[in-house]
């Protein structure tokens, strides 16, 4: 989790206090070292924060006077052993071969579709001196964060908003527009941010900045994957193992010792068990966050795992916390000021201090599964347009039937969108809504598509996962305790691989996840395997917003339109978070009058 920044500047000479204070602002991503490369009308700067083993030998800002190339990045790859080969770099030493130099002789063989090449996290920016122009990019599913703005002349990007903020010189200003989308939808338009004038390179996408003019382009489409219906279920079952074994293994590649994270649902249970079964060397520290006598406490699926690999877990007791002071969202905020936090990320700090206190510089998690595995009701619309009625039947003897189903899955995805556009105008409902997904904004529906493929899209591209991707823990202060997240699920093959698959195979009789289970049966204890529920958080949020609550923070709740006492309550809860985020954020970076 480094920090990369940079400035291109025109007709006017750089001021190397402006690199200095993008340093000064990004110390807590990376203690490792810091450097700085400048011209005249360009400098770029590193804080690095080493965790792979090739990272040890790295050199940042990388500077190859042949071709005049200066790169900046915060990667790491995971196909090196095939970049080695088509790059022939494979008569040099594996382990001195860092990714930095594998990402610079991929644009210099292949210039704007090296991107096509890259597997892995990643975000980077390449000055060409000779052509002065500026290439960056962002990894498919945007782990890696890359802000960018044009001010002044000059073109600024980064790793944190912040530190945009400090080398330009440019006044906050609060971008009200998506403070109403946060609160309306929990969610922000892609290339927005929290703040005016400041943008996001869109995951899966470069841009080229020469001349003053900056030109954005998108590298990914998954959109064009094409279900295979031929594929039996045991040969998908054994490649779809086989590859998050891999994504495991390529994860645990690190110069340090490496955690995994432990919730007792399916997907992280899974993430340790394929680390635990790895052949790669490593002593693996599992952590996981217990609740007490709240409901939301896992420990009879945390103690199957425990029983079954006779492991000593390293617990943060969530609701022993004190998050009025030491881990309260005013002192989120003093950490990661760039983004109003959502949901229980307030414990994740004490997980981070009992890794960094370990020694642990990279952790595992679980998070991805659920947009990569668990499919979705969408499937029900496209038994009926193939006439799958066997299957059809089987999920609504299971499903839960309500009109709402029908209306939503059945009906709506065959009427044309004039005569939803009629209805709604008839049922008073012409509110225009924002872009939900990078589906909706980039692309129409092709017919390789099935819908539950354009859902799943739609969940793993669209801005409320974006919002989770730029705001979550792991990116914001991940760094401050010397700390690398990685995410297996959202693995590029994987990924790809699941798209890929029938709905069939991901929720059948309504059990989600069918391929993910069986993969790992004998690798899951049965009590995890059989699991059909998900912990609900409710109780531990309500004991945070009561210790964060002030008179400062006006909450108002909304009614909704839910069908349990239970919905309702929960729905409460979300909005007392996001009004309460939002006046905490608004008034931690004193932009109160622009509310």
């Amino acid at each position: 989790m480094s920090a990369i920044g940079g400035i291109v500047t025109e007709n006017k000479k750089l001021e190397i206090s402006a690199l200095k204070k993008f340093l000064r602002s990004s110390i807590h991503r990376g203690d490792d070292s810091e450097t700085l490369w400048h011209s005249a009308s360009a400098g770029f700067i590193q804080k690095q924060l080493w965790t792979t083993p090739e990272s040890l030998h790295e050199i940042q800002p990388l500077y190859d006077k042949e071709y005049g190339l200066v790169l900046t990045a915060d990667a790491r790859l995971d196909n090196r052993e095939e970049l080695i080969l088509q790059l022939s770099l494979a008569q040099r030493s594996v382990l001195k071969v860092t990714d930095v130099e594998l990402i610079l002789y991929s644009y210099i063989k292949w210039r704007s579709n090296c991107v096509d090449h890259l597997v892995g996290d990643f975000a980077f920016a390449i000055w060409d001196i000779n052509n002065r122009s500026l290439f960056c990019a962002r990894d498919h599913l945007g782990i890696k964060p890359f802000y960018y703005v044009i001010y002044r002349e000059s073109f600024y990007f980064a790793s944190e908003i912040s530190a945009i903020f400090s080398a330009s010189g440019m006044q906050k200003k609060v971008n009200t527009k998506e403070i109403e989308h946060l609160l309306d939808a929990i969610a922000i338009y892609f290339v927005s941010t929290f703040f005016e004038s400041i943008h996001c390179l869109l995951p899966g996408h470069y841009l080229v900045y020469a001349g003053g003019m900056l030109q954005k382009k998108r590298y990914w489409f998954p959109e064009q994957i094409a279900i295979n219906k031929t594929i039996s279920f045991a040969d998908a079952k054994h490649k779809f193992r086989t590859l998050l074994q891999e994504a495991v293994d390529d994860r645990l590649r690190s110069a340090y010792d490496v955690g995994c994270e432990l919730s007792g649902g399916v997907d992280s249970s899974s993430i340790l068990a394929l680390t635990l079964n790895s052949s790669i060397s490593t002593t693996v520290s599992p952590f996981t966050t217990r609740y007490g006598k709240l409901s939301c406490d896992e420990e009879r699926y945390i103690d199957a795992m425990v029983n079954k690999y006779d492991l000593e877990p390293i617990v943060t007791w969530a609701d022993q916390l004190d998050y009025s002071h030491e881990y309260s969202l005013s002192d989120y905020y003093k950490i990661a000021p760039d983004w109003p936090g959502r949901g229980s990320f307030l414990d994740a700090k004490a997980e981070m201090q009992s890794a960094q206190e370990r020694g642990v510089r990279v952790i595992l998690t679980g998070q991805g599964g659920d947009h990569v595995a668990a499919g979705n009701n969408a499937r029900l619309t496209d038994y009926f347009l193939e006439r799958d009625y066997k299957r059809l039947w089987e999920e609504f003897s299971t499903y839960p039937f309500r009109l709402k189903t029908l209306k939503n899955y059945f009906f709506l995805p065959l009427f044309p969108e004039q005569i939803k556009t009629f209805l709604k105008i008839l049922l008073g409902r012409t509110k225009k809504k924002r872009f939900t997904s990078m589906q909706n904004c980039f692309h129409s529906m092709t017919s390789a598509q099935s819908y539950m493929q354009k859902f799943e899209i739609d969940i793993l591209c669209g801005v409320s996962n974006q919002l989770w991707l730029e705001s979550n823990p792991y990116t914001t202060i991940g760094g401050l305790y010397n700390i690398e997240f990685r995410h297996p699920f959202f693995d590029k093959r994987i990924v790809e691989f699941m798209l890929s698959l029938p709905p069939w195979m991901k929720v059948k009789a309504g059990k989600n996840k069918i391929i993910l289970r069986e993969a790992l049966k004998d690798l899951l204890p049965e009590t995890i395997y059989l699991r059909d529920d998900k912990a609900e958080f409710t109780d531990i949020i309500e004991l945070q917003l009561q210790q964060n609550s002030t008179k400062k923070d006006s909450m108002r709740f909304g009614t909704g339109n839910h069908s349990s006492a239970e919905e309702q309550i929960e729905y409460n809860i979300n909005e007392a978070w996001k009004h309460l985020s939002i006046n905490k954020w608004i008034l931690n970076n004193k932009c109160k009058d622009d509310e």
